[in-house]
């Protein structure tokens, strides 16, 4: 069955594989971009539209939601579009603080608000939020992006116990380092065999969303990649 999917930051590596693995498998994708709308990426693909949203603005979430696909409302959410500072408690700034909270739990937060009543009347639904395995176990420089990600592992869990009458799953995985450009190039001497490729998280995702995860409801799923390998 064709499904309507929401991807948010569907410009970024892993939204750009979500993405991808949801259109091979025949579902409809909006994805979301930030400032500069992509060009190149599915273009010619006839079920996938760019919407630009300011993910952390009430009015312009409620504005992505209404309008779903095509008129109709989403099925499945997923949301990758976050942010990342590092740095230590003492010196982090207070926009440095806004930014995380902002992009990494207010936008998720506004987005079920708006997402969940045409879900509780359809009956269905399926949400999953991309959080940290750093909230396991925060290092130092983490405080606050291990916060922000911590904020949103407990919406996820209180979400879970809300929408239980109601056949919506709602689950969060928990990815390590993930393999992506800009990744490799603030860790240069790191073994980036032992990060999470972004294609195995997004089917990870994807398979979230599917008929065969229907029992997996309120989960943080770790997703370790291959830490510790020999």
């Amino acid at each position: 069955m064709k499904r309507r999917i929401l991807v948010t930051g569907a410009e970024g590596v892993l939204g750009s594989a979500v993405t991808e693995e949801f259109l091979q498998q025949g579902d409809s994708v909006v994805g979301t971009f930030h400032r500069s709308r992509p060009e190149s990426a599915w273009k010619l693909n006839s079920e996938f539209r760019w919407a630009q949203a300011r993910l952390e603005d009430p009015s312009a979430v409620g504005e992505l939601v209404g309008r779903g696909w095509e008129g109709a409302p989403f099925d499945c959410l997923v949301h990758c579009a976050g942010g990342f500072r590092f740095g230590a408690a003492d010196q982090l700034n207070v926009t440095d603080y806004d930014f995380l909270m902002e992009s990494n739990l207010k936008s998720a937060f506004l987005l079920v608000r708006e997402l969940l009543p045409a879900m509780k009347r359809q009956n269905f639904g399926k949400l999953v939020f991309v959080s940290a395995q750093a909230t396991l176990h925060p290092g130092a420089g983490l405080s606050a992006y291990a916060a922000s990600k911590a904020g949103l592992n407990m919406l996820v869990a209180s979400l879970a116990a809300e929408v239980r009458p109601f056949k919506i799953n709602v689950n969060a995985v928990l990815p390590s380092i993930i393999d992506t450009p800009s990744n490799r190039r603030d860790m240069p001497t790191s073994d980036f065999s032992t990060w999470v490729a972004p294609g195995d998280l997004a089917r990870v995702i994807v398979f979230l969303t599917s008929p065969a995860a229907e029992c997996v409801h309120g989960a943080l799923l770790p997703v370790s990649g291959r830490v510790g390998s020999s």
